[in-house]
């Protein structure tokens, strides 16, 4: 008799907060802050999530993203550049309703290819000798 009532018994604590698909904006204000950082910033607070928040709603639970990725990418002491970063970017955009590529096109060092391909076909000595033959490009020739 004691086992099922602390099994019908509530965890301690603040309930969380419902998950929604769409947020409805807080407030009308529309900026397009420049750099990713601000952009995503003020999506987050237009839309009134914390980045745990916006974790739990955009990493499915079999993904490897930590909470923490999402603060230090509004702290800036890191930007998104794997695929699986990408994925959650996109998501991110499809949540707050922006169009695609949004937050991509606000990331700085938009010339580096996203890392963490999954290349089941071509073995890890093979991929170095063929990144051996691939042109150097030089960033000096883009602003």
């Amino acid at each position: 008799m004691e086992r099922k009532a602390a099994v019908d018994r509530q965890k301690p604590g603040i309930k969380s907060r419902a998950t929604e698909e769409f947020p409805e904006p807080l407030f009308e204000e529309a900026l397009d802050p420049p750099s990713f950082q601000a952009a995503l910033d003020f999506q987050m607070r237009h839309h009134g999530d914390s980045y745990w928040h916006l974790h739990r709603a955009v990493v499915r639970d079999d993904e490897s993203l930590d909470r923490s990725t999402i603060r230090h990418w509004l702290q800036g002491t890191k930007s998104p550049r794997s695929v699986a970063s990408m994925e959650v970017l996109a998501r991110i955009e499809r949540r707050y309703r922006l169009s695609a590529g949004y937050f991509k096109a606000k990331l700085p060092l938009q010339t580096r290819s996203a890392s963490g391909h999954i290349l089941d076909d071509i073995g890890s000595a093979e991929r170095r000798r063929l990144a051996w033959h691939l042109p150097v490009i030089s960033l000096a020739r883009y602003p």
